[in-house]
């Protein structure tokens, strides 16, 4: 079964991957044909009858006794050009991806390491949004230690 998602309004998408080869969890990150997302949601389906032909790669000429599991789930696009799209590829996301979003995203004011995504292993997070001002003073004082 191929990994493929969509998106209806170019924010949000769905996807369904096989069972066996699924390389996502909730909360982490998802490419998506160029477009970098992040999973908010991932469970177990089962698709049998006409619906598995639709669903597979392979040619299937009767499908009438035939059950198979997947994964389903969606998500929102974090980056993309805000396009519908349908059947595109889906893959975990490569951490220098990851990392890019966070690096462009983040404020520009002095910022705490927070350290390393768990579903995302090398990349580290910053926060600057938490404390407002405070956050900074914090950050001063122990470097001036």
């Amino acid at each position: 079964m191929a990994a493929v998602a969509s998106s209806v309004d170019g924010r949000r998408f769905t996807f369904q991957w096989s069972i066996h080869d699924l390389s996502v969890k909730v909360g982490g990150y998802a490419s998506l044909d160029g477009r970098l997302g992040q999973v908010h949601a991932v469970e177990a389906a089962w698709v049998e009858g006409a619906a598995l032909i639709a669903a597979v790669t392979e040619e299937v000429t009767d499908a009438s006794h035939l059950r198979i599991a997947l994964a389903r789930g969606h998500g929102v696009l974090l980056e993309g050009d805000g396009a519908p799209f349908h059947d595109v590829p889906i893959a975990r996301a490569d951490a220098t991806s990851v990392a890019g979003w966070l690096d462009r995203t983040r404020p520009r004011r002095t910022s705490l390491d927070v350290g390393e995504l768990a579903l995302r292993p090398g990349v580290r997070f910053h926060s600057g949004q938490a404390y407002g001002d405070h956050a900074s003073d914090v950050l001063q004082a122990a470097q001036a230690r």
